[in-house]
């Protein structure tokens, strides 16, 4: 910044050059304009800025569940809050446009172990390792639907979808098997999808320990029909 002193033109104002004129208290100043910032074209930048993208739209949906966010924002992992620790944590982890199964629903600061997963006609399954399998109920799951690789084109690229339950009671050999409620998988993947990955999770506040406790996340995918 600048202070013009005996302007023989007069007094001036606007954009002139690299410099802008304002009046200001009677002064003349005179700013310098910053350097212009070049957006990069290159297939490189271009595929880097879509990674982000794609990990932020993830991170504002997961961050949208409360009981997500909680395990975010309670774990011990770097990050300012939830939503920034989600994209931390879930950046290197996104393909070039789209999600992929090494994607995480929660932290990899877990207690309790999915284990023995499977997906069949709506249906999933797993066994809980966990030292006092008891002291988790009631347990919430959380499935996690994205949907990618639209069939037109110029609709929708992806979509985000959540379902949840809770769980009180738990076979002898720690199986548990949660039918999907409704039908959305099918009429995503036969009408506007070709794909999905589903992210299962389940957290627990622990009676013994006063606190949150949470899985590992499970990504399983899964093609149209």
């Amino acid at each position: 910044m600048a202070i013009r002193k005996n302007n023989v033109l007069g007094q001036t104002s606007g954009k002139l050059g690299n410099t802008v004129t304002r009046i200001r208290y009677g002064k003349e100043v005179v700013y310098a304009l910053p350097d212009k910032v070049k957006v990069s074209q290159s297939e490189q930048a271009k595929a880097a800025r879509n990674k982000f993208a794609m990990t932020v739209n993830f991170a504002k949906f997961i961050n949208s569940i409360p009981a997500l966010s909680r395990v975010w924002s309670s774990a011990n992992i770097p990050g300012t809050n939830s939503y920034q620790k989600l994209i931390k944590h879930n950046s290197k982890l996104t393909g070039e446009n789209f999600l992929t199964t090494n994607n995480i629903i929660t932290p990899n600061t877990f207690n309790i172990k999915l284990v023995d997963f499977t997906y069949n006609e709506n249906i999933i399954s797993f066994r809980i390792n966990y030292p006092d399998i008891n002291s988790l109920f009631p347990l919430q799951t959380f499935e996690v639907l994205y949907f990618f690789d639209p069939k037109q084109k110029d609709g929708n690229q992806f979509l985000f979808n959540n379902l949840s339950q809770e769980i009180n009671l738990i076979s002898s050999d720690y199986k548990i098997e949660i039918p999907l409620t409704g039908n959305s998988i099918k009429q995503n993947l036969s009408s506007h999808f070709n794909k999905c990955i589903m992210f299962v999770a389940a957290l627990s506040n622990d009676v013994i320990k006063s606190n949150v406790v949470w899985s590992n996340t499970i990504a399983y995918p899964i093609n149209a029909f």
